[in-house]
This record gives C-alpha cells, structure tokens and sequence, in this order.
C-alpha cells in the first residue's frame, strides 16, 4: 500500500474506467444497479484522494525539510539551518556560517527534488538543484548548484548528516563554497 500514499492517480483512474464501464452500461439497459456501481467508483477516487492528502510518507517529510533547510538558508536563519544538521557536522555549520556571510542569496528554486528511502526507513538520500541569484561584493550572479544530502531519522524529525555538493552537469563532488 505505500504507493497509494505516493501517487493516487493510478488507482483514480482505475476507478474512473469501471466507472465509465458502468455508465455504459447502464446507458445500455438502464439498470439502476449499473448507475450506482459507478457513482461508488467516482465516491472512491474521491476517497482516494483525500487518503493521500492525509498520510504523509517519510519521503514527504524529507522534501519538506530540504525545502524547509533551503528558505532558512535563504532568509540566513543560521538557527534554524544549524537545527536541521548533525552537531557532528563542525565543518558544515562553519561552510554555511561563512557562506552567509561572504553572500546575499535570492530567489533559490529548488527543482528534480529525488529522495530515496534506504535501512527500514531510517536513513534517507535527497538529490536536488537549488538554482538562484546570489550577490557578492556587489556583483550579482546566477547560481546553479546540485546537492546530495544524508537525512537520518532522529525520532520523529529527520536531520542532516552528510552533504555532498555536486557539479551541477557530471556527478561528481565538489567543494562546498566553490563556484
């Protein structure tokens, strides 16, 4: 069942097609049985979607983050990005403190969001570009990055333990603060 909390529209229009058997069918001999049947299966994919839109899957929680880590980066809430990284991170938290000072960072998009779910759930890889305009020393640029993240589950929240940055064509690692 943990595709249906991933993506409803298959089972949707599964319902919507015996639906659209059964319309035709009751538009053949006019059985009220037939017409039933079909609003039931419309009823359903309705159900279907608003299953989906309550359950939140560990997959979700870790896209909400990567967004969540990437606007607090954004509005240089050290805090809070410091809150989503391992305290064993020293290295990182010292990149992303020097890297919000050295830059002023507009307008990030982050877009081909993956997130990969590994060991029973506990342990996540979230691959991204995060593409926008920093300004440094005055001078404004166009930023496109890619990035992969280690996510673990730290009871009910996840937090970062690794990062990779990543050339943004080849998929290959490199350095943090680089251009």
């Amino acid at each position: 069942m943990h595709w249906l909390t991933e993506n409803p529209w298959p089972l949707a229009i599964l319902c919507g097609l015996v639906a659209l058997v059964f319309i035709v069918l009751w538009s053949n001999n006019k059985r009220g049985a037939h017409l039933l049947a079909a609003l039931v299966c419309v009823f359903l994919a309705a159900v279907v979607f608003v299953a989906e839109s309550m359950v939140q899957t560990d997959a979700e929680r870790v896209e909400l983050q990567v967004h969540r880590l990437v606007e607090a980066f954004e509005r240089k809430d050290i805090d809070e990005v410091f809150s989503m990284l391992s305290p064993q991170l020293d290295k990182l938290r010292t990149a992303v403190k020097t890297a919000s000072g050295m830059v002023d960072v507009k307008e990030i998009r982050v877009s081909d969001l993956s997130v990969e779910l590994r060991e029973h759930h506990t342990r996540a890889i979230s691959q991204f570009r995060a593409n926008g305009t920093i300004v440094v020393s005055g001078s404004t640029h166009h930023a496109a990055t890619r990035w992969r993240m280690t996510w673990e589950r730290d009871g009910e929240r996840w937090i970062v333990t690794r990062v990779s940055r990543l050339d943004p064509i080849r998929d290959e690692e490199v350095p943090l603060l680089s251009q």
